[in-house]
């Protein structure tokens, strides 16, 4: 099975570390349909698992957060009423509703999510929700000591 995506390590200075994508990253909505249909297809959702219309990230008090709502406009109102920054919510394409760990396989691929803050926010979900599809995702143990760091 082809890794989903394959990720470098690049020193910022000394002491830190970001993690950067290198592979394509889906930037327009064919291209991202393109890639919710490979992941779908790879992590199919079991018969009695929560699915969702719309995923993605927001800020508050300086952490990111990967967050997932059936209502884009609802859930964009009630983060916005509770302070969130950044808010980063993508409606699936096609109306087609996606599990938990398809919304991070589709977002660890995505441009959108590419920020440093943003794919760590998602690694960590996956990480602490997910583990035993981390092979699956090609994440790193790189990736996932920078990401709970």
């Amino acid at each position: 099975m082809k890794n989903l995506n394959t990720v470098k390590i690049e020193e910022t200075n000394a002491t830190t570390k970001s993690v950067k994508s290198t592979a394509t990253t889906a930037t327009t909505p064919e291209q991202l349909l393109a890639v919710q249909t490979k992941v779908i297809a790879q992590f199919p959702a079991a018969l009695n698992e929560q699915t969702f219309d719309c995923y993605g990230t927001s800020i508050l008090n300086n952490a990111t957060k990967v967050r997932f709502a059936n209502y884009i406009n609802k859930r964009i109102k009630v983060l916005v009423k509770n302070e969130h920054t950044d808010i980063q919510l993508v409606n699936t394409q096609n109306s087609v509703r996606v599990t938990k760990l398809q919304a991070c396989a589709i977002m660890l691929q995505s441009s959108a999510y590419s920020n440093t803050a943003q794919y760590n926010a998602v690694v960590k979900y996956v990480v602490n929700n997910c583990a035993q599809h981390l092979q699956a995702l090609a994440v790193t143990q790189a990736q996932i000591a920078t990401a709970i760091a």
